[in-house]
């Protein structure tokens, strides 16, 4: 029930906002949202050190609660090779990212998007979601869930990406 409220909400905000949707190949909308500290973090600036690793996740998300530390593991094995992992938090209340966050840190960057906004506009029709974006700003593959073979998928296309320069 917890995803169709989500995915709801997402469209609602996606009509409300009039933004444009990311096609499910192409170029990524770029954005910018809070992280933890209150500062602005775009994808166009994340972009420009190597490809990115966009997860979108909700602390009252149980898959997305077993997806954060194995993100934290791509994270650790991918980041010197210029990988950046960026979780989007859809909590309507940061405070419940944060107490989760305590509970279960994260090293990579955590991102607030309350409203759904920029969830909308990546077309995420369930959470976890991951949309892996390469340097030159391209949509390179979508997981939706949680499961061994998507982060497989993960791991392999961020491999296949960093091996290219993309």
């Amino acid at each position: 029930m917890a995803r169709a409220v989500v995915a709801l909400i997402i469209s609602i905000a996606l009509l409300l906002s009039g933004c444009r949707p990311a096609p499910a190949e192409g170029r990524a909308p770029d954005f910018s949202l809070p992280d933890l500290a209150g500062s602005q973090v775009s994808l166009r600036r994340m972009l420009r050190d190597g490809p990115v690793l966009v997860n979108f996740w909700a602390s009252w998300c149980p898959p997305c609660k077993r997806k954060l530390p194995e993100l934290e593991e791509l994270h650790r094995e991918f980041a010197d090779q210029g990988l950046t992992i960026a979780g989007i938090n859809l909590d309507g209340d940061p405070g419940d990212a944060r107490a989760f966050l305590a509970a279960q840190p994260v090293s990579f960057p955590i991102l607030f998007d309350a409203r759904g906004t920029v969830a909308a506009t990546f077309e995420v029709r369930g959470i976890p979601a991951s949309v892996l974006v390469g340097r030159d700003g391209v949509i390179l593959l979508r997981v939706v869930g949680h499961s061994a073979a998507g982060m497989s998928q993960l791991r392999r296309a961020i491999r296949d990406a960093l091996e290219a320069g993309r």
